[in-house]
């Protein structure tokens, strides 16, 4: 006898707000290509910076609260999802002759792939956070967050990423057990004016001093000697200010979404997909940009040149990510679909 296996429904919500995040690293990561060509664009590459993967892991801390499968189950599936991408990617870059190729490596995690790492470590922690008291395990992750910034923990194995993170995850999955009741709080329309208010404050705030505002604050790798060498306790204001902003402007658009399903669903269906594969497909389409003229601007050309090989690189760049995600999220429905079967 056939029987098929329902899938399990989606939150259209959650969906959605992943969809628009993951369409925010991809702006992101194209917008980064140009930081240092206008301040405006430094300035909005900063204020995505702001919110973008700190929202992701709050979200991924709200789902690890929910899920069914047992932690190492799931955390050994990302050290897999991690040890293929890596090697993929270390492929793609040689094959391509990228600037960016080196040897593989997987201690040192390739372009997006330490949120893979940072998952996996993050869902074992589940193990002592179930059990924790919600408000003394967010302290302590607050307190190391901040504190780890005195040291260089360095990128091996996401290291200064999973501690500088910890606490937007551990929040996620504390408030992860009535999410109800977490809509209910958040989605009124006194929420709604005071984040809103707040995160248009953040972004004027961005946009007017983002040439003083060290970039890498945003990535949670640097020490704050490095982004401050004159007065690293002004990196431990900067790391503060980071992490409430994130939390108001997450606050902001939770309270903002809409439920229904919209082509933002799909795309947050697919997240992870995308956030693996459009970071390769930007290295060899940059690397191979370099080395054509039509791609460049060239010697004397005024704004609106630049503008147009902008434009251009825009378009490959955008094409090239629609297609080889497309691809990988069509084999993906491909085997999914395989596995909903089950023949008795």
């Amino acid at each position: 006898m056939n029987t098929i296996m329902r899938p399990v429904a989606r939150d259209n919500f959650w969906d959605n707000l992943k969809g628009f995040l993951i369409l925010s690293v991809v702006v992101g990561h194209l917008l980064g290509r140009f930081i240092l060509s206008s301040e405006k664009v430094m300035a909005l590459y900063d204020f995505i910076n702001c919110y973008h993967i700190p929202m992701f892991v709050f979200i991924s801390g709200i789902f690890a609260r929910k899920a069914r499968s047992a932690p190492e189950k799931r955390a050994s599936k990302m050290i897999l999802y991690y040890v293929i991408v890596q090697i993929i990617n270390w492929a793609i870059l040689h094959i391509f002759d990228c600037p960016t190729a080196t040897k593989l490596t997987f201690v040192i995690p390739g372009y997006t792939f330490w949120y893979l790492v940072f998952m996996a470590v993050c869902i074992m922690l589940t193990y002592f956070m179930k059990n924790a008291n919600p408000k003394i395990w967010i302290a302590v992750t607050c307190a190391l967050s901040l504190a780890s910034g005195f040291e260089q923990l360095g990128s091996e194995f996401s290291a200064a990423r999973i501690v500088t993170f910890l606490p937007l995850f551990s929040a996620g999955y504390f408030l992860g057990t009535d999410t109800d009741k977490l809509m209910q709080t958040l989605r009124t329309t006194k929420v709604r004016i005071v984040s809103g208010i707040l995160t248009a404050a953040i972004f004027v705030i961005t946009f007017l001093k983002a040439a003083d505002f060290p970039h890498a604050v945003y990535f949670g790798l640097d020490s704050y000697d490095v982004l401050y060498p004159e007065n690293p306790f002004y990196g431990l204001i900067a790391r503060a200010a980071f992490l409430i902003s994130a939390a108001v402007i997450s606050v902001f658009f939770i309270s903002v979404f809409p439920k229904k399903k919209t082509i933002f669903s799909f795309i947050g269906e697919n997240s992870l997909q995308i956030f693996l594969v459009h970071g390769m497909v930007l290295e060899v389409c940059w690397n191979f940009f370099n080395k054509i003229p039509f791609f460049n601007v060239s010697e004397g050309a005024g704004m609106m040149g630049q503008l147009i090989v902008v434009a251009k690189r825009y378009v490959v760049v955008g094409v090239a990510i629609i297609l080889c995600c497309g691809i990988v999220i069509a084999i993906r429905y491909a085997l999914r679909n395989r596995k909903t079967k089950k023949v008795n």
